[in-house]
Protein backbone atom coordinates (compact mmCIF):
# COMPACT_ATOMS: atom_id res chain seq x y z
CA UNK A 1 0.00 0.00 0.00
CA UNK A 2 2.86 2.34 -0.62
CA UNK A 3 2.86 5.94 -2.67
CA UNK A 4 4.04 6.12 -6.12
CA UNK A 5 6.90 8.07 -5.02
CA UNK A 6 8.11 5.06 -3.11
CA UNK A 7 7.53 2.38 -5.72
CA UNK A 8 9.83 4.46 -7.93
CA UNK A 9 12.52 5.35 -5.33
CA UNK A 10 12.62 1.66 -4.84
CA UNK A 11 12.51 0.80 -8.61
CA UNK A 12 15.41 3.70 -9.48
CA UNK A 13 17.19 1.88 -6.39
CA UNK A 14 16.62 -1.98 -7.41
CA UNK A 15 20.21 -2.66 -6.90
CA UNK A 16 20.39 -1.02 -3.56
CA UNK A 17 17.93 -3.48 -1.78
CA UNK A 18 18.62 -6.96 -2.78
CA UNK A 19 15.40 -8.88 -1.72
CA UNK A 20 12.97 -6.43 -1.71
CA UNK A 21 10.39 -6.37 -5.12
CA UNK A 22 7.49 -4.56 -6.63
CA UNK A 23 4.63 -6.45 -6.90
CA UNK A 24 1.11 -5.60 -8.04
CA UNK A 25 -1.73 -6.69 -6.39
CA UNK A 26 -5.26 -6.04 -7.38
CA UNK A 27 -7.86 -4.71 -4.99
CA UNK A 28 -11.90 -3.73 -4.94
CA UNK A 29 -13.14 -0.89 -5.73
CA UNK A 30 -16.69 0.46 -5.19
CA UNK A 31 -17.14 2.61 -7.09
CA UNK A 32 -20.42 3.80 -5.91
CA UNK A 33 -19.10 4.46 -2.27
CA UNK A 34 -21.57 4.35 0.73
CA UNK A 35 -24.56 4.25 -1.97
CA UNK A 36 -26.46 0.68 -2.06
CA UNK A 37 -23.33 -0.34 0.22
CA UNK A 38 -25.78 -2.71 2.37
CA UNK A 39 -26.45 -4.58 -1.16
CA UNK A 40 -22.69 -4.90 -1.93
CA UNK A 41 -20.96 -5.35 1.05
CA UNK A 42 -17.53 -6.02 1.22
CA UNK A 43 -14.02 -7.76 1.05
CA UNK A 44 -11.59 -8.28 3.31
CA UNK A 45 -8.84 -11.00 3.97
CA UNK A 46 -9.97 -14.31 5.32
CA UNK A 47 -9.80 -14.89 9.58
CA UNK A 48 -8.35 -17.89 10.78
CA UNK A 49 -12.17 -19.26 11.64
CA UNK A 50 -13.03 -18.85 7.70
CA UNK A 51 -9.40 -20.63 6.50
CA UNK A 52 -10.87 -23.66 8.72
CA UNK A 53 -14.34 -23.52 6.91
CA UNK A 54 -13.60 -23.01 3.62
CA UNK A 55 -9.72 -25.28 3.76
CA UNK A 56 -10.55 -27.56 1.21
CA UNK A 57 -11.92 -24.65 -1.19
CA UNK A 58 -7.64 -23.94 -1.86
CA UNK A 59 -7.90 -20.68 0.08
CA UNK A 60 -4.96 -19.13 1.83
CA UNK A 61 -3.62 -16.74 4.12
CA UNK A 62 -3.66 -13.28 2.89
CA UNK A 63 -7.07 -13.89 0.40
CA UNK A 64 -9.58 -11.88 0.11
CA UNK A 65 -13.24 -13.11 1.15
CA UNK A 66 -16.36 -11.37 0.71
CA UNK A 67 -17.75 -10.40 4.56
CA UNK A 68 -21.80 -9.67 4.28
CA UNK A 69 -23.81 -8.57 1.52
CA UNK A 70 -23.73 -9.84 -1.75
CA UNK A 71 -19.85 -10.02 -1.89
CA UNK A 72 -20.28 -12.85 0.83
CA UNK A 73 -23.66 -14.16 -0.13
CA UNK A 74 -22.07 -14.90 -3.88
CA UNK A 75 -18.67 -15.65 -2.77
CA UNK A 76 -17.93 -18.48 -4.99
CA UNK A 77 -19.18 -16.74 -8.02
CA UNK A 78 -17.01 -13.46 -7.56
CA UNK A 79 -13.70 -15.15 -6.47
CA UNK A 80 -12.25 -16.09 -9.94
CA UNK A 81 -9.32 -17.93 -10.17
CA UNK A 82 -5.72 -16.85 -8.90
CA UNK A 83 -2.87 -16.80 -11.21
CA UNK A 84 0.96 -16.42 -11.29
CA UNK A 85 4.43 -16.83 -12.36
CA UNK A 86 7.30 -18.92 -11.67
CA UNK A 87 10.49 -16.69 -12.10
CA UNK A 88 14.37 -17.08 -11.94
CA UNK A 89 16.31 -13.96 -10.51
CA UNK A 90 19.27 -13.51 -9.83
CA UNK A 91 20.95 -12.96 -5.93
CA UNK A 92 19.67 -9.41 -5.81
CA UNK A 93 15.97 -10.96 -6.68
CA UNK A 94 16.11 -9.39 -10.01
CA UNK A 95 13.99 -11.50 -12.75
CA UNK A 96 15.96 -13.27 -15.49
CA UNK A 97 13.30 -15.05 -16.81
CA UNK A 98 9.51 -16.39 -16.61
CA UNK A 99 10.10 -20.35 -16.38
CA UNK A 100 5.91 -21.01 -15.94
CA UNK A 101 3.04 -18.93 -15.66
CA UNK A 102 -0.57 -19.08 -15.25
CA UNK A 103 -3.17 -16.95 -16.06
CA UNK A 104 -5.69 -15.63 -13.48
CA UNK A 105 -9.36 -16.14 -14.26
CA UNK A 106 -11.83 -13.65 -13.12
CA UNK A 107 -14.80 -13.87 -11.49
CA UNK A 108 -18.80 -13.86 -12.57
CA UNK A 109 -20.92 -11.00 -12.78
CA UNK A 110 -23.49 -11.00 -10.38
CA UNK A 111 -26.67 -9.26 -12.59
CA UNK A 112 -28.91 -7.69 -9.42
CA UNK A 113 -32.14 -6.38 -9.31
CA UNK A 114 -31.76 -2.98 -8.33
CA UNK A 115 -32.48 -0.40 -10.39
CA UNK A 116 -29.69 2.75 -10.70
CA UNK A 117 -32.24 5.58 -10.90
CA UNK A 118 -34.61 4.90 -7.79
CA UNK A 119 -31.58 3.59 -5.55
CA UNK A 120 -30.34 6.59 -6.40
CA UNK A 121 -33.58 8.29 -5.33
CA UNK A 122 -34.29 6.33 -2.47
CA UNK A 123 -30.90 7.31 -0.95
CA UNK A 124 -31.05 11.16 -1.60
CA UNK A 125 -34.42 11.30 -0.30
CA UNK A 126 -33.86 9.51 2.95
CA UNK A 127 -30.70 11.23 3.09
CA UNK A 128 -31.87 14.73 2.97
CA UNK A 129 -34.99 13.74 5.37
CA UNK A 130 -32.46 12.73 8.41
CA UNK A 131 -30.79 15.60 7.80
CA UNK A 132 -33.55 17.97 7.92
CA UNK A 133 -35.23 15.81 11.28
CA UNK A 134 -31.34 16.56 12.88
CA UNK A 135 -32.71 19.92 13.07
CA UNK A 136 -35.55 19.96 15.24
CA UNK A 137 -34.53 19.29 18.80
CA UNK A 138 -37.93 17.16 19.01
CA UNK A 139 -37.02 14.97 16.22
CA UNK A 140 -33.26 15.07 16.35
CA UNK A 141 -32.73 11.40 17.58
CA UNK A 142 -34.02 10.31 14.07
CA UNK A 143 -30.53 9.55 12.65
CA UNK A 144 -31.48 5.81 10.93
CA UNK A 145 -34.46 4.51 8.33
CA UNK A 146 -34.45 2.36 5.57
CA UNK A 147 -36.13 2.75 2.22
CA UNK A 148 -37.48 -0.25 -0.35
CA UNK A 149 -39.18 -0.03 -3.83
CA UNK A 150 -40.10 -3.67 -5.04
CA UNK A 151 -42.12 -4.73 -8.02
CA UNK A 152 -45.09 -6.04 -6.79
CA UNK A 153 -45.50 -8.10 -10.13
CA UNK A 154 -42.72 -10.66 -9.31
CA UNK A 155 -41.04 -9.48 -6.11
CA UNK A 156 -37.96 -7.40 -7.49
CA UNK A 157 -36.14 -5.53 -5.23
CA UNK A 158 -35.68 -2.25 -7.34
CA UNK A 159 -34.12 0.07 -4.23
CA UNK A 160 -32.97 -1.11 -0.93
CA UNK A 161 -31.47 1.78 1.36
CA UNK A 162 -29.96 1.43 5.06
CA UNK A 163 -29.04 4.73 6.80
CA UNK A 164 -26.36 5.49 8.11
CA UNK A 165 -24.32 3.81 5.80
CA UNK A 166 -20.75 3.41 4.77
CA UNK A 167 -18.18 3.05 2.17
CA UNK A 168 -16.90 0.25 1.59
CA UNK A 169 -13.51 1.54 0.03
CA UNK A 170 -12.45 1.99 3.80
CA UNK A 171 -12.57 -1.90 4.36
CA UNK A 172 -9.41 -1.98 1.59
CA UNK A 173 -6.15 -2.30 3.32
CA UNK A 174 -5.31 -1.20 6.95
CA UNK A 175 -8.61 0.78 9.01
CA UNK A 176 -7.59 3.75 10.40
CA UNK A 177 -9.02 4.91 13.92
CA UNK A 178 -10.89 6.90 12.47
CA UNK A 179 -13.15 4.29 9.98
CA UNK A 180 -12.92 2.30 13.83
CA UNK A 181 -14.71 5.28 15.33
CA UNK A 182 -17.24 5.95 12.64
CA UNK A 183 -18.23 2.16 12.62
CA UNK A 184 -18.55 1.55 16.08
CA UNK A 185 -20.66 5.06 16.36
CA UNK A 186 -23.88 5.22 17.02
CA UNK A 187 -26.26 4.44 15.48
CA UNK A 188 -24.54 1.49 13.66
CA UNK A 189 -24.03 2.27 10.33
CA UNK A 190 -22.90 -1.25 9.99
CA UNK A 191 -26.17 -3.43 10.10
CA UNK A 192 -28.90 -3.97 7.28
CA UNK A 193 -32.02 -2.31 9.00
CA UNK A 194 -34.09 -3.78 6.32
CA UNK A 195 -33.57 -7.39 6.99
CA UNK A 196 -31.44 -7.23 10.07
CA UNK A 197 -33.26 -5.31 12.67
CA UNK A 198 -36.83 -6.01 13.77
CA UNK A 199 -39.13 -3.29 14.91
CA UNK A 200 -43.21 -2.90 16.09
CA UNK A 201 -44.99 -2.25 12.53
CA UNK A 202 -47.36 0.15 14.20
CA UNK A 203 -50.64 1.13 12.04
CA UNK A 204 -49.49 -0.27 9.08
CA UNK A 205 -49.99 -3.87 10.64
CA UNK A 206 -54.24 -3.04 10.34
CA UNK A 207 -54.22 -4.05 6.90
CA UNK A 208 -53.79 -7.34 8.16
CA UNK A 209 -56.09 -7.06 10.79
CA UNK A 210 -59.23 -5.45 8.39
CA UNK A 211 -58.19 -8.49 6.02
CA UNK A 212 -58.78 -11.00 9.53
CA UNK A 213 -62.02 -9.69 10.03
CA UNK A 214 -63.03 -9.34 7.30
CA UNK A 215 -62.46 -12.52 5.89
CA UNK A 216 -63.88 -13.79 9.45
CA UNK A 217 -66.89 -12.25 8.82
CA UNK A 218 -66.51 -10.09 11.48
CA UNK A 219 -67.00 -7.14 10.00
CA UNK A 220 -68.64 -5.76 7.15
CA UNK A 221 -69.45 -2.10 5.58
CA UNK A 222 -72.82 -1.75 7.36
CA UNK A 223 -70.41 -1.79 10.74
CA UNK A 224 -70.62 1.42 12.64
CA UNK A 225 -67.54 2.29 15.09
CA UNK A 226 -67.65 5.10 17.28
CA UNK A 227 -64.22 6.85 18.88
CA UNK A 228 -64.59 8.91 21.45
CA UNK A 229 -60.43 9.17 21.95
CA UNK A 230 -60.78 5.82 24.07
CA UNK A 231 -62.09 2.40 23.99
CA UNK A 232 -64.99 2.05 26.38
CA UNK A 233 -63.88 -1.33 27.66
CA UNK A 234 -60.24 -1.04 27.97
CA UNK A 235 -58.97 2.60 28.31
CA UNK A 236 -56.57 2.46 25.70
CA UNK A 237 -56.57 5.45 23.65
CA UNK A 238 -56.51 6.69 19.86
CA UNK A 239 -53.90 8.82 18.74
CA UNK A 240 -56.43 11.84 18.43
CA UNK A 241 -56.73 11.42 22.31
CA UNK A 242 -53.93 13.74 22.62
CA UNK A 243 -55.65 16.55 20.50
CA UNK A 244 -58.19 16.25 23.12
CA UNK A 245 -60.73 14.48 20.60
CA UNK A 246 -62.18 11.63 19.18
CA UNK A 247 -63.15 10.71 15.22
CA UNK A 248 -66.89 9.93 16.29
CA UNK A 249 -68.97 7.72 13.67
CA UNK A 250 -67.11 5.65 11.35
CA UNK A 251 -67.51 2.89 8.93
CA UNK A 252 -64.57 0.27 7.94
CA UNK A 253 -63.46 2.23 5.11
CA UNK A 254 -63.15 5.63 7.13
CA UNK A 255 -61.91 3.84 10.20
CA UNK A 256 -58.37 2.78 7.83
CA UNK A 257 -58.29 6.07 6.35
CA UNK A 258 -58.38 7.65 9.59
CA UNK A 259 -56.04 5.21 11.33
CA UNK A 260 -58.86 5.05 13.99
CA UNK A 261 -56.91 2.78 17.01
CA UNK A 262 -60.48 2.20 18.33
CA UNK A 263 -61.78 0.62 15.10
CA UNK A 264 -58.99 -1.37 15.53
CA UNK A 265 -59.13 -2.50 19.19
CA UNK A 266 -62.99 -3.15 18.23
CA UNK A 267 -61.78 -5.55 15.42
CA UNK A 268 -59.11 -7.48 17.74
CA UNK A 269 -61.19 -8.00 19.78
CA UNK A 270 -63.85 -9.33 17.37
CA UNK A 271 -61.23 -11.32 15.36
CA UNK A 272 -58.94 -12.55 18.37
CA UNK A 273 -55.11 -13.27 18.27
CA UNK A 274 -55.63 -16.83 17.00
CA UNK A 275 -56.63 -15.58 13.73
CA UNK A 276 -54.50 -12.79 13.62
CA UNK A 277 -51.36 -14.96 14.43
CA UNK A 278 -52.93 -16.83 11.27
CA UNK A 279 -53.64 -14.27 9.02
CA UNK A 280 -49.87 -12.78 9.34
CA UNK A 281 -48.22 -15.74 8.81
CA UNK A 282 -50.32 -16.53 5.83
CA UNK A 283 -48.61 -12.77 4.22
CA UNK A 284 -45.34 -13.99 5.16
CA UNK A 285 -44.59 -12.95 8.80
CA UNK A 286 -42.66 -14.67 11.63
CA UNK A 287 -40.12 -16.22 9.10
CA UNK A 288 -37.52 -15.40 6.92
CA UNK A 289 -38.07 -13.51 3.15
CA UNK A 290 -35.72 -15.78 1.59
CA UNK A 291 -33.68 -13.18 -0.03
CA UNK A 292 -30.30 -13.92 -1.10
CA UNK A 293 -28.10 -11.59 1.09
CA UNK A 294 -25.78 -12.35 4.01
CA UNK A 295 -26.51 -11.92 6.70
CA UNK A 296 -29.81 -13.75 6.36
CA UNK A 297 -32.82 -11.84 7.40
CA UNK A 298 -34.00 -11.86 10.31
CA UNK A 299 -37.35 -13.25 11.16
CA UNK A 300 -39.74 -11.33 13.19
CA UNK A 301 -41.83 -12.55 15.75
CA UNK A 302 -46.04 -12.82 15.48
CA UNK A 303 -47.05 -13.63 18.96
CA UNK A 304 -50.13 -15.70 20.09
CA UNK A 305 -50.79 -18.14 22.76
CA UNK A 306 -48.43 -20.85 21.92
CA UNK A 307 -45.55 -18.38 21.58
CA UNK A 308 -46.39 -16.93 25.42
CA UNK A 309 -46.72 -20.80 26.80
CA UNK A 310 -43.31 -21.37 25.18
CA UNK A 311 -41.30 -18.38 26.14
CA UNK A 312 -42.89 -17.36 29.47
CA UNK A 313 -41.94 -20.34 31.66
CA UNK A 314 -42.01 -19.55 35.31
CA UNK A 315 -44.28 -16.33 34.42
CA UNK A 316 -48.17 -15.72 34.07
CA UNK A 317 -48.37 -17.82 30.75
CA UNK A 318 -52.12 -16.66 30.44
CA UNK A 319 -52.84 -14.57 26.88
CA UNK A 320 -54.72 -11.69 27.85
CA UNK A 321 -57.53 -9.58 25.91
CA UNK A 322 -55.21 -6.37 26.14
CA UNK A 323 -52.47 -8.38 24.38
CA UNK A 324 -54.83 -9.22 21.53
CA UNK A 325 -55.76 -5.49 20.99
CA UNK A 326 -52.16 -4.17 21.37
CA UNK A 327 -51.24 -6.55 18.51
CA UNK A 328 -54.36 -5.65 16.34
CA UNK A 329 -52.75 -1.71 16.07
CA UNK A 330 -49.00 -3.07 15.28
CA UNK A 331 -47.50 -3.20 18.68
CA UNK A 332 -46.94 -5.16 21.84
CA UNK A 333 -45.10 -8.15 21.34
CA UNK A 334 -45.24 -7.92 17.07
CA UNK A 335 -42.23 -7.43 15.54
CA UNK A 336 -41.12 -7.21 12.09
CA UNK A 337 -38.47 -6.41 9.41
CA UNK A 338 -38.89 -3.38 7.19
CA UNK A 339 -38.78 -5.99 4.19
CA UNK A 340 -41.16 -8.93 5.45
CA UNK A 341 -43.62 -5.12 5.87
CA UNK A 342 -43.23 -4.30 2.53
CA UNK A 343 -43.39 -7.84 0.79
CA UNK A 344 -47.03 -7.54 3.08
CA UNK A 345 -48.01 -4.58 0.74
CA UNK A 346 -46.55 -6.26 -2.25
CA UNK A 347 -48.70 -9.39 -1.70
CA UNK A 348 -51.59 -6.66 -0.74
CA UNK A 349 -51.02 -4.83 -3.91
CA UNK A 350 -51.24 -8.32 -6.36
CA UNK A 351 -54.58 -9.38 -3.85
CA UNK A 352 -52.90 -12.59 -2.77
CA UNK A 353 -49.34 -13.15 -4.63
CA UNK A 354 -46.63 -13.34 -2.22
CA UNK A 355 -43.41 -13.31 -4.01
CA UNK A 356 -39.58 -14.26 -2.52
CA UNK A 357 -38.06 -11.20 -2.34
CA UNK A 358 -35.82 -11.36 -5.38
CA UNK A 359 -32.44 -9.23 -5.93
CA UNK A 360 -30.09 -11.42 -7.95
CA UNK A 361 -31.37 -11.51 -11.55
CA UNK A 362 -28.53 -14.02 -12.69
CA UNK A 363 -24.74 -14.92 -13.01
CA UNK A 364 -22.66 -13.87 -15.80
CA UNK A 365 -19.61 -15.79 -16.85
CA UNK A 366 -16.31 -13.60 -18.04
CA UNK A 367 -17.08 -15.04 -21.20
CA UNK A 368 -20.87 -13.58 -21.24
CA UNK A 369 -22.17 -16.77 -20.74
CA UNK A 370 -25.53 -17.66 -18.37
CA UNK A 371 -24.47 -19.51 -15.41
CA UNK A 372 -26.87 -19.29 -13.58
CA UNK A 373 -30.55 -17.40 -13.76
CA UNK A 374 -33.20 -16.69 -10.95
CA UNK A 375 -36.96 -16.56 -11.50
CA UNK A 376 -39.40 -15.51 -9.35
CA UNK A 377 -41.06 -17.38 -6.91
CA UNK A 378 -44.53 -17.83 -5.26
CA UNK A 379 -44.37 -18.23 -1.82
CA UNK A 380 -47.85 -18.10 -0.98
CA UNK A 381 -51.23 -16.98 -3.01
CA UNK A 382 -53.46 -16.06 -0.24
CA UNK A 383 -57.21 -16.59 -1.71
CA UNK A 384 -59.40 -13.54 -0.64
CA UNK A 385 -62.73 -12.23 -2.72
CA UNK A 386 -62.28 -9.76 -4.53
CA UNK A 387 -65.02 -7.76 -2.56
CA UNK A 388 -62.69 -7.87 0.43
CA UNK A 389 -59.64 -7.02 -1.21
CA UNK A 390 -62.06 -3.86 -3.03
CA UNK A 391 -62.83 -2.66 0.44
CA UNK A 392 -59.35 -2.55 2.07
CA UNK A 393 -58.45 -1.05 -1.28
CA UNK A 394 -60.93 1.94 -0.61
CA UNK A 395 -59.31 2.36 2.37
CA UNK A 396 -55.95 2.72 1.95
CA UNK A 397 -56.77 5.15 -1.44
CA UNK A 398 -58.19 7.34 1.49
CA UNK A 399 -55.73 7.25 3.28
CA UNK A 400 -53.94 9.00 0.41
CA UNK A 401 -56.79 11.25 -0.40
CA UNK A 402 -58.58 12.29 2.62
CA UNK A 403 -56.84 10.43 5.84
CA UNK A 404 -53.64 10.80 7.31
CA UNK A 405 -51.26 10.98 4.41
CA UNK A 406 -53.19 13.60 2.25
CA UNK A 407 -51.01 16.27 3.38
CA UNK A 408 -47.62 14.63 2.04
CA UNK A 409 -49.61 13.33 -1.01
CA UNK A 410 -51.26 16.88 -1.85
CA UNK A 411 -51.29 17.18 -5.43
CA UNK A 412 -49.79 13.80 -6.38
CA UNK A 413 -51.02 13.12 -9.79
CA UNK A 414 -51.34 9.33 -9.64
CA UNK A 415 -53.48 7.05 -7.92
CA UNK A 416 -51.81 5.79 -4.38
CA UNK A 417 -52.86 3.17 -1.32
CA UNK A 418 -50.84 3.35 1.31
CA UNK A 419 -50.97 3.54 4.97
CA UNK A 420 -49.13 5.35 7.75
CA UNK A 421 -47.33 4.36 11.24
CA UNK A 422 -46.09 5.64 13.85
CA UNK A 423 -44.92 2.68 15.72
CA UNK A 424 -44.24 3.32 19.96
CA UNK A 425 -41.22 2.01 21.31
CA UNK A 426 -39.57 1.72 24.43
CA UNK A 427 -36.04 3.63 23.57
CA UNK A 428 -37.45 6.66 22.58
CA UNK A 429 -39.58 8.53 20.74
CA UNK A 430 -41.79 6.86 18.27
CA UNK A 431 -40.84 4.77 14.82
CA UNK A 432 -42.04 6.26 11.47
CA UNK A 433 -43.19 4.33 8.84
CA UNK A 434 -45.38 4.56 5.43
CA UNK A 435 -46.06 2.09 2.98
CA UNK A 436 -47.68 2.45 -0.37
CA UNK A 437 -48.37 0.84 -3.89
CA UNK A 438 -48.73 2.73 -7.40
CA UNK A 439 -50.39 3.41 -9.22
CA UNK A 440 -53.61 1.54 -7.98
CA UNK A 441 -55.82 0.56 -11.07
CA UNK A 442 -52.55 -1.59 -11.38
CA UNK A 443 -49.86 -1.28 -9.36
CA UNK A 444 -46.28 -1.26 -10.60
CA UNK A 445 -44.19 -0.02 -7.48
CA UNK A 446 -44.17 -0.80 -3.68
CA UNK A 447 -42.49 1.72 -1.08
CA UNK A 448 -41.85 1.37 2.38
CA UNK A 449 -40.21 3.72 4.29
CA UNK A 450 -39.04 3.50 7.91
CA UNK A 451 -37.47 5.82 9.99
CA UNK A 452 -35.86 5.01 13.76
CA UNK A 453 -37.29 7.77 16.10
CA UNK A 454 -39.12 9.66 13.11
CA UNK A 455 -42.04 10.65 15.61
CA UNK A 456 -44.64 10.66 12.72
CA UNK A 457 -44.96 8.14 9.34
CA UNK A 458 -47.69 11.02 8.35
CA UNK A 459 -45.19 13.72 8.53
CA UNK A 460 -41.94 12.30 7.78
CA UNK A 461 -41.97 8.76 6.56
CA UNK A 462 -44.73 9.42 3.62
CA UNK A 463 -42.44 12.39 2.09
CA UNK A 464 -39.82 10.38 1.53
CA UNK A 465 -41.50 7.40 -0.16
CA UNK A 466 -43.35 10.26 -2.26
CA UNK A 467 -39.99 11.59 -4.12
CA UNK A 468 -39.36 7.48 -4.56
CA UNK A 469 -42.63 7.52 -6.56
CA UNK A 470 -42.10 10.61 -8.12
CA UNK A 471 -38.37 9.46 -9.44
CA UNK A 472 -40.03 5.97 -10.67
CA UNK A 473 -43.17 7.40 -12.55
CA UNK A 474 -40.84 10.60 -14.11
CA UNK A 475 -43.27 13.13 -12.78
CA UNK A 476 -42.06 16.68 -13.42
CA UNK A 477 -42.39 19.91 -11.07
CA UNK A 478 -44.66 21.16 -14.16
CA UNK A 479 -46.97 18.23 -12.99
CA UNK A 480 -46.96 18.75 -9.49
CA UNK A 481 -48.14 22.26 -9.73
Amino acid sequence: DVSPDVVVTIGERRTDFPGVIIEEVPVRNYDLGDTAAHILGYTREIDGEELKTYRNENYKLGDQIGKVGIEKEFEKYLRGTDGGEQVEVNSLSQPIRVLGSAQPIPGCNVILTINNRIQFAAEKALETQLRELSKSPETNKARAGVVIAMDPRNGEILALTSKPSYDPNIFVGELSQEDLRFLNSLPSPQPNRAISYCYAPGSTFKVLTVLAALEKNKVDLRTKFFCSGRDSSSGKACWTVERGRGHGELNLIEGISESCNIVFYELGRRVGIDDLAQTSKMFGLGQSTGINLFPKDQIGLVPDRKWKKENFTGYDQTWYLTETLDVAIGQGALLVTPLQLANVYSAIAQRGVLWKPMIVKSIIDPLGETVSEFHPTVLNRIFIPDSTWDILEEGLKGVITSGTAKNAFSGFPLKVAGKTGTAQNPQGPSHAWFACYAPVEKPEIVVLCMIEHGTSGASYAAPVARKVLEEYFEISNEELE
